[in-house]
């Protein structure tokens, strides 16, 4: 528990401290408003059975006579009064120190996520290849609210709970302490026994629903995610089998728990019976009379009754907190080991709707560069150096895992080579990588479109605010898709529907060129754009990509070689080296590889 709460601790930067310090403290004083509300039922209690309750009871005699009584009758009216005014007021304090606690837990819970969120989207591309993404979700989603409405919320209760039968317990030392030490003395090696007996399992539990929360996600993600395979194809019940596998046993996990949770309140509310009859057994074996007795057992009765609910929520707040511990190591763990600015929205703004081309006017140079991948001894590039002149149009072509992607990841800055550099007008772009990315546009070879309007996707990741209708109807010109738009009832602002299911594949496409275009990028990069298209729908890409050329810096990746006609200069990856370099027709005339993927 001690490395939880260390744990816990980190998370909170200085305000929360503060924050949290101040509830601690406000907690307490609940604490003592609850043991004060305990304290005075006996004390009515016994002044209802006779006006001689004024002699025997100390502290009310002495309140009958300051406020000048005659009337026994009246006193005990107003002493309900007092009564009902102590809990009306007790209760309001409590209700609000709720809200207080509730308010700081949700929170934190926002600004944990935002922290997280901000992490993952400043990592490195390599990062990103090392991790799936379904657990990201998962950390995200799913384990930062079980962190705070599961472990923090359980804190919460835990440091309530416990300040109040502690208060509590000293209240019962003050009356009756031999009683009491017993009492305590047994209740507190139940609990021990009890928690002692589940607590590996409860590790064990939670390490379970850990795991196969996070598969869940993949499967539910892999299946509905290739939805028109696993239809054609007809495997259904491959993903809703390997679902099911991982949703039992995490259903059977947080069952487990559930089921240990209502375990406590029998067990102390047992303990509690036997604990009150042994103090009275202890009493009456000292000679006591039972009447005698009436004021001590209404007290340890009433303090029991709230003791019993203190220490099943401790109990029940302890065993939650431990299996949901598991939420908490990996929020802590990537919060703490994945480095980045948590103010990084602050520090990168969404960028206005046009930059003007800066630094790049002369030439890209990469300088003997090489690249070997996280986890693997061979290299991806191999002391690969090549220029590329403002305004020309440049092809990459080879066989599948040449390397052509991990080159172009390079030139992007998505990648950091191992050696060598790439320069712009003789600069490194690792000196001001946010001003080289800036400069790029990148269409994928699978097209990411958002469930949003065309204009949405277009300037992508724009607020509404900062998008240019005009400069979206330019780029929609130049990737030849203005009129199919202009037809359109709602024209830019037509839903596109889920990845763009609303519209064909070369539509897709076309926005994707446009996005490319959206900031005016100096490069252009194409990254087998159009590979899963049909010959004539290709055509109309090549088509809109021949406007670019003498427009913009084209690096074109070829699945097709006919992409790459009209480049300036091509070059024939293999092996992760240039193999061959030069245009079209030369390649077509001495390179049999190329020769046998142009085909006959």
């Amino acid at each position: 528990m001690v490395q939880i709460f260390r744990k816990i601790n980190a998370l909170l930067d200085g305000r929360d401290r503060l924050e949290f310090s101040l509830i601690i403290v406000l907690t307490l004083v609940g604490a003592i408003a609850e043991t004060l509300g305990v304290g005075v039922i006996p004390s009515f209690v016994g002044l209802l059975g006779s006006a001689k309750a004024l002699q025997e009871v100390g502290i009310v005699g002495w309140a009958y006579d300051l406020a000048g009584f005659n009337d026994y009758r009246v006193f005990v009216q107003w002493a309900c009064v007092a009564l009902m005014g102590l809990y009306i007021g007790k209760n309001s304090y409590l209700a609000w120190l709720s809200y207080l606690q509730i308010r700081f837990i949700y929170r934190k819970q926002c600004k944990v996520s935002q922290r997280l969120l901000s992490r993952y989207l400043q990592q490195p591309y390599t990062f990103h290849l090392e991790h799936n993404t379904a657990d990201l979700q998962r950390n995200i989603n799913v384990e930062i609210p079980n962190l705070f409405n599961e472990v923090m919320r359980d804190v919460m209760i835990l440091l309530t709970e416990s300040l109040i039968a502690l208060c509590i317990t000293l209240l019962l030392l003050l009356a009756e302490p031999l009683s009491t030490l017993i009492a305590v003395s047994l209740l507190g090696i139940a609990m021990l026994v009890f928690y002692q007996g589940f607590r590996r399992r409860i590790e064990l539990w939670g390490r379970r629903q850990h795991r196969h929360v996070g598969r869940m996600i993949r499967w539910v993600s892999q299946g509905l995610g290739s939805l028109k395979e696993t239809k054609v194809l007809g495997r259904e019940p491959y993903f809703l089998e390997r679902y099911s596998f991982h949703v039992e046993r995490y259903t059977d996990a947080t069952r487990q728990l559930q089921f240990v949770n209502k375990l406590p309140r029998l067990f102390i509310e047992t303990l509690a019976v036997v604990c009150l009859l042994l103090v009275l057994m202890v009493d009456l074996s000292q000679g006591r009379r039972p009447r005698s007795l009436l004021l001590l057992l209404s007290l340890f009765a009433v303090a029991a009754f709230r003791l019993m609910m203190s220490l099943n929520r401790i109990v029940a707040a302890v065993t939650t907190i431990r299996f949901y511990s598991e939420a908490l190591d990996a929020v802590y763990q990537d919060l703490t080991q994945v480095h980045g600015e948590d103010n990084f929205s602050a520090l990168r703004e969404s960028p206005p709707a046009y930059l003007p081309p800066v630094c790049f006017q002369q030439r890209i140079v990469l300088d003997r560069v090489s690249y070997v991948y996280p986890n693997s001894k061979n290299l991806a590039l191999a002391s690969i150096s090549l220029q590329i002149e403002r305004g020309e149009a440049i092809g990459l072509a080879g066989p599948s895992g040449a390397g052509k992607t991990t080159l172009v990841d390079v030139l992007l800055g998505l990648l950091q080579p191992t050696a060598g550099e790439v320069l712009v007008d003789g600069v490194p772009v690792q000196r001001d990588l946010a001003a080289w990315q800036r400069q790029l546009g990148y269409i994928p070879q699978q097209i990411y479109l958002s469930d949003d309007t065309i204009r949405r996707n277009v300037a992508f990741g724009l607020a509404d605010a900062n998008i240019d209708d005009s400069r979206i109807w330019q780029v929609l010109r130049l990737a030849q898709l203005e009129d199919f738009v202009r037809g359109l009832p709602l024209r830019l602002n037509s839903q596109v529907g889920e990845q763009g299911v609303r519209l064909s594949g070369g539509q897709r496409q076309r926005i994707a060129i446009a996005r490319s275009l959206y900031h005016n990028p100096e490069v252009v990069v194409m990254d087998e754009a159009t590979a899963a298209l049909d010959n004539g729908t290709e055509r109309e890409i090549v088509s809109a990509m021949e406007n670019l050329i003498g427009k913009k810096t084209l690096i074109v990746i070829a699945h097709r070689l006919s992409t790459i006609r009209n480049c300036d200069r091509i070059y024939w990856i293999r092996d992760g080296a240039i193999a061959d370099v030069g245009t079209y027709d030369d390649l077509l005339a001495r390179n049999r590889e190329f020769q046998a993927m142009v085909g006959p």
